[in-house]
């Protein structure tokens, strides 16, 4: 895993949303209480430094998206929202088939708006201590 991925992962991690946008980088908090610059400034300078090779390789982007959200799941969480919240879970599923379908055809910008609804899941998931938020390093 690179430097800008590990990055890119605690960023995530910590709430932010960070997009490829054309030639810039967003990035958007979506917690609820905003963390400490000193956390946050050293992790977008890491970013800031790799931007060519985040630019020139998007699907990178792409594939680390994917391996947070198959690893992000507390064991026995889907099961438990299967069960307990079926609504949701199916809203979840239905989104994972979009995400699934866009990075295939390495479609970023279809990617980042399914994203969004995926990632309001995550965030409620998180809140409710269903989704872990440690780092995981992964292969693909």
């Amino acid at each position: 895993m690179t430097a800008w991925e590990k990055a890119l992962g605690r960023l995530r991690a910590i709430g932010y949303r960070v997009v490829l946008d054309g030639e810039n980088l967003r990035y958007t908090y979506q917690g609820k209480h905003l963390p400490p610059p000193d956390q946050i400034i050293p992790l977008i300078e890491v970013l800031k430094i790799h931007k060519a090779e985040i630019i020139n390789n998007p699907y990178s982007l792409i594939d680390q998206t994917l391996c947070e959200i198959n690893e992000g799941w507390t064991q026995g969480a889907l099961e438990w929202m299967k069960r307990t919240r079926p609504g949701e879970f199916k809203k979840m599923m239905a989104l994972e088939e979009e995400i699934n379908r866009f990075a295939l055809n390495r479609d970023m910008n279809g990617l980042n708006e399914v994203l969004k609804g995926y990632n309001e899941l995550m965030v409620r998931g998180r809140n409710r201590k269903l989704i872990s938020t440690g780092m995981n390093q992964c292969r693909i």
